[in-house]
């Protein structure tokens, strides 16, 4: 039992004394070299790339290290050198896990290690908070030091090489983090400082400085290394809200400024709230490179965060964001997008919108988001016609994830499409399209199509398989029916698969069928065939990917291409035919694909030209030699060249060209070469190029890739060459120069000089102008383009400009342009045959100062001698004279005059021409006026007008015009017994032209002129001007002697002139033969054609028993008179009674004469018209507005005369030659309806009032 007794109690002693020896076995193990190489090994295997050089010291407390490597496949990347570790374990009894030291003496991170391809994917991280919390551990943790005294950052680190000291220390426990660092650049000036102390419940402070001049490491880490930085940020207060106050600035580079509260609740989570402003131009386009910030969040359950408002706002766009994040998502947003024009330079210039509002959703979890997006388009701008197609406001419904596209529909007024499926590295996606177009507005497309597509497969080679149809489509004016297509592509990179399309075309069957497939490096197209009416495609071929050569047969074909005339749009004719044969040439080693093509042209019309001709192609892809020889437009082209292709720099080889028409012509001197460089830009030794029949052109030298030196020379080249190619107008004249561009490409210089003689142009509008001559230099040093030119048209035009403008238009600029203008002989050709006629000279002297874009003017024009007239309305205005001045960014009118009879017409205002639209702001008035003298029209009035508008956009003419007095005359037209019959033109003959110096003459030669002119540029001119009559409106000839007023309204354009108003009669006369009747009612109505208004009278007297009504009709220019009476009787005996007084079969030889000329159309008998004759001689002599004969109660006859005295009061004096008595009377209009009339004679007087009313 006792030997039992010793057993037992040394297995006690051995368990209770095993544990510290393995303890001190470990220990020991850790602490002698081989233990601890061994520890190093076991740490490698477990990191990639490790290496861990001589591990020493005491284990587990006081490790060293002497170096740290780590690598990738490209090696080494990080190295850390002189590593210690100080531990206090002792501390952990106080549940406190301090490092009293940490330290390396020289840290060297030279680039980013590169990803490594076999490496498995990274597990998904656990969703976590929006904002840091702080972590709750076991233990305290406390660093009390960590010096790094040396870091070396390579340039593909930090964007520049840098080298800094980093000096820090804190502690993390259940009260809070509290961290101290201190870095600074050794190898240049640059600091950071931080003092931070974050203790939920208590208080909350963070004080961060960093600063660094140029060249510094926040900003090389940016890319932007020429900025200083500069980042302050100042926290410091309670925990349950501590302002704080944001700055960081980087220059023109990046500005943000906020101030807001930070708050740390005891319970865990972060509040804050925060606004400012960011002007981050350097990175981020310049629309929304200025943006405004407002935030403000707070903690949730869980610690999530509750976002109660975040809006970011820029100058293009809005976004608002509300709801909780955290490991679960629930946010919701909106989004506004202004004009696409606010995103100038981010937009294509074929995309645009004129607004986007969307709002949506995002739901799921921080690993795994959903997203719900609703949006509407407003106004898109697209190509055509996807605006007519979409509407006004199209909109997307968008729900997917990281993985899937739950639903993608865009919905427009005649078009939808539809997208589900998943992506990523593997791809199953089916894309849905339909159109429904019937007659939707400014949409050139008609009909249904139905399209769908299914894309499969791997990501880098999906395949695609698509088919579409449609019943009945039409687009641009050209139809299709029983549209079928159906393609698969089992490897969408490589064009192997199958095509099927059939259809007809404009009432022609279109068919196109291509199979191809791939084997290996080998590619065969065993099918490929296409036919359009007379037209057919058809090829075949095998092709080595590897070798890139192949063989292949191909030809196109049409016999003849009149039926293609639907399809094309324009009459086509005649034949094409193109072939082409590829094959290997040379031995297997060295091959190179042999090619010969041939295009063909027999008698091929379109455009209205006639094209035959053929250019040949043969040769390999290395030396490729090209022959052409068209014919068209009367002329002939020949070319020879060869394409040299089998170097990095191609090179032409010009053996011969030459073009030729008629007796003009250009053609190549001598042969030339053309190099084509690899990375751009292109040389020459020498292009000559001589003209016929005389001038030449040369150029020659170097231009790019970096550096240009290029020439080129005109010598004595006749303007007409370019009637090679535009054969109008004809143009006369040579060109001689020379241009010089040398220096770099990005901004070169240039030293040139033109002249040019005997400059004219043979259209219609310049066959009568001077010759015209330019001498112009031009030079560009560094970022300004000096110019020099001056041009003369004979003695109608003498301009001479100097200027001097940026090179990138955007610096100033200085210009001066000074010249006369003859206006009579400058405007004659546009008027020639015209009835328009013009003079006066112009004289100018105006400066541009500013920028191309704010450009600021000053000097101006003067207008002097100036006059207009038009012979066949007799309009003139004369003595025109005025100034145009300069004034910044308008032209000021400061006052233009013309004369107008006794009158002058006054024009004032301002033009901005660099405006948007060009605004213009004019006043016109005038006293008096009397442009108009001709026996169809003469008077004066009053103007008081204003035009405003847009010079580019359309202008209005607004205002009324006060007639004084004024006479329309009516013609008297042909002698009685000679009938007008208007225009004869001879069956199969065109027209003759009418005689010279008729009024048809002159319109049909102004037609010509206008015809032959440019089209005018001018925006339209809407009118609204009115035409205030009070009175003393006259419509006299062929016996009419009216008085008319009233208002007539001028609206429309200046182009089609509409009017609407009536001149009601006031008082007037109708005298036939020695008849004079008196005017019971009558109007001039204004509809529409301001220059045929409507005439409506009615004149009513008696004979014997019988009523005679007098009627005019018509217009001034063809006014129509008719004689009816009542009892109804013929014509001829109503005018026998009228103006004899007596029947017919009682009349005179004499009388009968006298009644044959008033039914021929000589109204007015054998008096003269009141405008021309004699009384309207006498009339005028004395001032009177009225002076006639007429005819008492018992029908015998007198004289009468009247004037106004005023407005709207009226003279009357009958000298009482026909009843004895002599009278004068008053007429006052009160209102246009209510006149107070009064007379005296010598027998008695009186007084009474009328009123008027037509019914």
């Amino acid at each position: 039992m006792r030997r039992l007794g010793k057993i037992l109690l040394a297995v006690i002693g051995v368990l209770l004394v095993l544990p510290v020896v393995l303890v001190l076995a470990g220990w020991l193990a850790l602490n002698v070299k081989p233990g601890q190489d061994a520890i190093a090994r076991l740490a490698m295997g477990f990191v990639p790339g490790l290496t861990i050089e001589n591990l020493h010291g005491g284990l587990p407390a006081a490790p060293r290290i002497g170096r740290v490597v780590l690598s990738d496949s490209q090696g080494p990347y990080l190295v850390i050198e002189d590593i210690a570790l100080d531990l206090d374990l002792l501390r952990l009894t106080s549940r406190e896990f301090r490092v009293a030291n940490l330290s390396a003496g020289k840290v060297t991170f030279s680039r980013l290690p590169v990803p490594d391809p076999n490496a498995p994917p990274a597990p998904a991280s656990e969703p976590g908070p929006l904002l840091p919390q702080i972590p709750q551990l076991p233990v305290q943790v406390a660093l009390e030091r960590l010096a790094l005294p040396h870091v070396e950052l390579g340039a593909a680190v930090a964007g520049i090489p840098a080298t800094l000291s980093l000096e820090a220390g804190g502690r993390l426990g259940a009260d809070g983090v509290f961290l101290g660092a201190k870095g600074r650049r050794l190898d240049a000036p640059g600091a950071l400082d931080l003092d931070m102390a974050l203790a939920p419940g208590e208080r909350v402070k963070i004080n961060l400085r960093y600063d660094e001049p140029r060249g510094g490491l926040v900003a090389g880490l940016l890319g932007k290394p020429e900025q200083a930085t500069r980042v302050a940020v100042a926290l410091d207060g309670p925990a349950t809200g501590a302002g704080f106050t944001l700055s960081a600035d980087m220059g023109e580079t990046a500005r943000v400024q906020g101030r807001g509260t930070l708050s740390l609740p005891a319970g865990g989570g972060v509040g804050l709230e925060a606004a400012g402003d960011a002007a981050l131009g350097g990175f981020l386009p310049a629309p929304v490179a200025a943006l405004r910030f407002d935030l403000r969040t707070l903690p949730a359950e869980g610690g999530a965060t509750r976002i109660e408002r975040a809006r970011v706002e820029t100058g293009a766009a809005t976004v608002e964001l509300r709801g909780t994040v955290g490991p679960n998502l629930d946010v919701a947003f909106d989004a506004r997008v202004n004009d696409a024009n606010t995103l100038a330079g981010l937009v294509p210039p074929t995309v645009g919108w004129g607004g986007i509002e969307a709002k949506g959703t995002v739901t799921g979890t921080t690993a795994a988001p959903e997203l719900r997006l609703d949006a509407t388009l407003r106004d898109p701008r697209l190509p055509e016609p996807a605006p007519g197609l979409l509407g006004p406001a199209p909109t997307i419904l968008l729900r997917a994830n990281e993985q899937r596209v739950h639903e993608l529909a865009v919905n427009g007024r005649a078009v939808t499409l539809r997208a589900e499926g998943a992506f990523g590295e593997t791809l199953d996606l089916t894309l849905n399209a339909a159109l429904a177009a019937q007659d939707v507005p400014n949409v050139p497309v008609r009909g249904q199509l139905e399209a769908r597509a299914r894309v499969t497969g791997p990501v880098a080679t999906p395949a695609v398989a698509l088919d579409a149809s449609s019943p009945s489509l039409e687009a641009y004016g050209r139809r299709f029916e029983g549209l079928r297509l159906e393609a698969n592509l089992p490897n969408a990179t490589v064009p192997a698969g199958a095509l099927n399309l059939s259809a007809r075309l404009q009432g022609l069957n279109l068919t196109a069928e291509a199979r191809a497939a791939q084997e290996g490096d080998r590619l065969r197209v065993e099918t490929l065939r296409a036919a359009l009416g007379p037209a057919r495609l058809e090829g075949r071929g095998e092709f080595d990917l590897s070798r890139k050569l192949g063989t292949a047969d191909l030809l196109l074909e049409a016999a003849d291409l009149a039926p293609l005339t639907p399809v094309a749009g324009m009459p086509l004719g005649g034949a094409v035919r193109l072939s082409a044969k590829l094959a290997p040439q040379g031995a297997e080693a060295a091959g190179r694909q042999g090619i010969e093509a041939e295009l063909r042209a027999t008698n091929l019309r379109a455009a209205g030209q006639v094209v035959n001709g053929t250019v040949q192609a043969s040769g390999t892809d290395a030396a490729l030699d090209v022959r052409g020889d068209v014919r068209a437009l009367d002329g002939r082209a020949t070319l020879r060249a060869r394409l040299a292709l089998d170097q990095p720099d191609k090179r032409i080889e010009l053996s011969a060209l030459d073009v030729q028409r008629q007796a003009l012509g250009i053609r190549l001197s001598a042969p030339a070469t053309i190099l084509i460089g690899a990375k751009g830009g292109f040389s020459t030794p020498g292009l000559a190029l001589q003209g016929r029949p005389g001038g030449a052109l040369r150029v020659a030298g170097r231009w790019g890739p970096d550096q240009a030196d290029l020439r080129a020379t005109l010598s004595a080249l006749p303007l007409s060459v370019a009637n090679l190619f535009v054969p109008d107008p004809p143009l006369s004249g040579t060109l001689s120069g020379e241009v010089r561009l040398s220096g770099p490409v990005a901004r070169p210089g240039i030293d040139g000089e033109l002249r040019g003689t005997g400059l004219r142009s043979g259209a219609p509008w310049g066959r009568n102008l001077p010759e015209g001559a330019l001498t112009a230099t031009a030079r560009m040093r560094g970022e300004q383009v000096e110019t020099r030119a001056e041009f003369r048209l004979g003695r109608a035009l003498s301009l001479n400009l100097d200027a001097r403008v940026p090179s990138d238009f955007k610096g100033p600029l200085s210009a001066t342009l000074r010249g006369n203008t003859d206006i009579a002989v400058l405007a004659a050709p546009f008027l020639l045959g015209g009835a328009n006629r013009v003079a006066g000279t112009v004289s100018i002297d105006a400066r541009a100062a500013g920028t191309v874009q704010a450009p600021q003017i000053s000097g101006g024009a003067r207008i002097a001698g100036g006059s207009f007239r038009n012979l066949e309305y007799g309009l003139a205005l004369r003595d025109i004279a005025g100034n145009l001045r300069g004034d910044m960014d308008r032209i000021v009118v400061e006052g233009i005059t013309a004369r107008a009879g006794t009158g002058t017409l006054t024009a004032r205002g301002e033009v901005r021409p660099f405006a948007e639209g060009q605004p213009i702001e004019m006043t016109v008035a005038g006293q008096n006026l009397a442009p108009v003298s001709s026996d169809l029209f003469r008077g004066a009035f009053d103007a008081d007008m204003r035009l405003t508008g847009m010079l580019a956009r359309g202008m209005r003419l607004a205002g009324t015009i006060t007639t004084r007095s004024s006479v329309i005359g009516i013609p008297e037209g042909l002698p009685g017994g000679v009938a007008d019959i208007g225009e004869v033109r001879e069956v199969g003959r065109g027209a003759p032209p009418p005689p010279p110096g008729t009024a048809a003459s002159r319109r049909g030669a102004a037609r010509q002129a206008s015809a032959a002119a440019p089209p005018p540029g001018a925006a339209p001119l809407q009118l609204d001007v009115t035409l205030r009559a009070p009175g003393q409106v006259y419509l006299r000839g062929r016996g009419l002697d009216v008085e008319l007023g009233g208002d007539v309204r001028i609206g429309g354009t200046i182009s089609n002139i509409e009017s609407q108003g009536a001149l009601r009669l006031r008082r007037g006369t109708l005298t036939v033969l020695d008849r004079r009747l008196t005017f019971q009612r009558g109007v001039l109505t204004f509809q529409g054609d301001i220059a045929s208004p409507e005439i409506d009278l009615l004149a009513t007297s008696r004979a014997s028993s019988t009523t005679i009504n007098v009627t005019v009709t018509g217009t001034p220019r063809a006014p129509k008179i008719e004689f009816t009476s009542s009892p109804e009787l013929p014509q001829d005996e109503v005018l026998a009674r009228l103006i004899f007084n007596r029947s017919a079969d009682k009349l005179s030889p004499f009388q009968i004469a006298q009644l044959a000329r008033v039914l021929s159309g000589a109204v007015a008998g054998g008096q003269e018209d009141p405008v021309t004759g004699f009384f309207g001689r006498v009339s005028r002599t004395l001032g009177l507005d009225r002076l006639g004969v007429g005819t008492g109660a018992d029908g015998t006859p007198g004289i009468e005369a009247g004037g106004y005295l005023g407005q709207g009061i009226y003279l009357n004096v009958d000298p009482g030659t026909s009843t004895g008595s002599p009278r004068v009377g008053v007429e006052i209009e009160l209102t246009p309806r209510l006149k107070l009339e009064s007379g005296a004679g010598t027998d008695s007087q009186g007084a009474g009032l009328t009123y008027e009313y037509e019914y």
